[in-house]
């Protein structure tokens, strides 16, 4: 797991998108990285098709911020399906006070990366700052995902999108569960995830690695090789 330590107060902010207040009549659902095929943000199009479509749900907005290799094409596939009113796609966003507006106005964040050798062994960052502003989580079941969020995240199984949608309307559609999954998020980042509690766990990382290096050479200025 990377030892992250989220700044939270960079991320607070009670500047919404749409004015002083969010408009109660649209939840925001928002997924936030480098749109790169490896992120699942065109399955993730293909739920949001399921979610307008088939579920009938037309009051949610998903903003999927960030730029990268698959954004054109996720964007021509919202076109095609004419599901393109129901996604924000701004780009990548630069401005710190436009991106803490994103973070502050959604309802629920989104982890649609499914499992593939590189996810299963990567921490993603934005779990960690999604907790960290006490947002909860939709996300496919990665080990460390689920290790990282815990009860702040609803997980489905990787791939199977018609499940993921469900989760993400049915957390939208429950206010109390949300808060408590923020707040579970929140403490976990103050009480398990922040630097003084992770700076042990790295130091005993790299004296375990310095130690199985030492084993394998002997001890410092020993010449290895054959003897006599």
């Amino acid at each position: 797991m990377n030892n992250y330590e989220p700044d939270i107060r960079k991320f607070l902010t009670d500047q919404f998108l749409f004015g002083e207040s969010r408009p109660l009549e649209r939840d925001v659902s928002l997924f936030n990285q480098g749109i790169i095929d490896s992120t699942g943000v065109l399955e993730l199009i293909q739920v949001i098709r399921h979610i307008v479509r088939q579920l009938k749900r037309t009051d949610i907005l998903f903003c999927l911020l960030g730029d990268g290799a698959a954004r054109n094409e996720a964007a021509e596939c919202a076109r095609t399906w004419g599901i393109q009113e129901y996604v924000d796609m701004p780009g990548m966003i630069v401005d710190r006070p436009l991106f803490c507006k994103y973070l502050s106005t959604a309802d629920i964040m989104l982890a649609p990366e499914m499992s593939n050798p590189l996810n299963d062994k990567s921490t993603f960052i934005k779990i960690a700052e999604y907790m960290a502003m006490a947002k909860p989580i939709a996300a496919y079941d990665l080990r460390e995902t689920r290790f990282t969020a815990g009860d702040a995240a609803v997980v489905v199984p990787s791939g199977d999108m018609e499940a993921y949608a469900a989760a993400i309307v049915a957390l939208l559609d429950d206010p109390g569960r949300r808060a408590q999954m923020g707040d579970i998020g929140i403490e976990r980042i103050r009480t398990r995830f922040q630097w003084e509690h992770q700076k042990g766990i790295l130091l005993e990382a790299y004296d375990h690695v310095l130690r199985r290096g030492l084993n394998r050479t002997g001890a410092p200025g020993h010449k290895a090789g054959p003897q006599g």
